[in-house]
């Protein structure tokens, strides 16, 4: 007898990440604490620095975790150093991250979606958001100029059944 369904453990390993950096805000909460005690502006303002790091953390942790998935999608992603592959049984490929000149979200009729990106020397790579490690893209679109966490965030939990450009590299 199972003591945990498979969707209560996959909800719980969604949420591992923001509640482990959630802990260790809250932990900083105690700095806060001794440096109101001891009057030391040293101490205040290591917490106060170790509280924004942890913040902007625990933001990007909130947003990974609300574009993570089952994982069950067809394909790999495996992301080293600026090269994006993506390892799947139709329309796998390799994107360099400097070459890219537009990332889509292209939505299916089925409701999943995809990301699809352009570039300059490769045909499209289209990955479906539920691809093992596809989470990861994320921090790799992060060092594309222009395009903010928060912009792929809205992209990726809208609805709408159209394709929508998220970025296109300036010319």
């Amino acid at each position: 007898m199972a003591i945990f369904r498979p969707e209560a453990v996959q909800t719980l390993k969604r949420w591992k990440e923001p509640v482990v950096i959630g802990v260790i805000l809250l932990a900083t909460l105690r700095i806060f604490w001794l440096a109101y005690v001891e009057s030391s502006w040293i101490m205040a303002l290591f917490g106060v620095v170790l509280a924004l790091v942890l913040g902007s953390l625990f933001y990007v942790a909130l947003l990974r975790m609300h574009l993570r998935s089952d994982a069950s999608g067809p394909g790999l992603v495996e992301i080293d150093e600026r090269n994006i592959t993506y390892l799947a049984p139709q329309l796998g490929g390799v994107v360099s991250l400097d070459s890219i000149r537009k990332i889509d979200v292209s939505p299916t009729r089925s409701g999943r979606r995809n990301w699809v990106l352009y570039s300059y020397d490769v045909p499209p790579v289209m990955i479906p958001f539920n691809a093992q490690g596809a989470d990861r893209l994320i921090e790799s679109f992060s060092a594309l100029p222009g395009l903010g966490v928060e912009r792929i965030s809205r992209a990726a939990r809208s609805n709408s059944l159209v394709i929508e450009t998220i970025w296109e590299k300036g010319g």
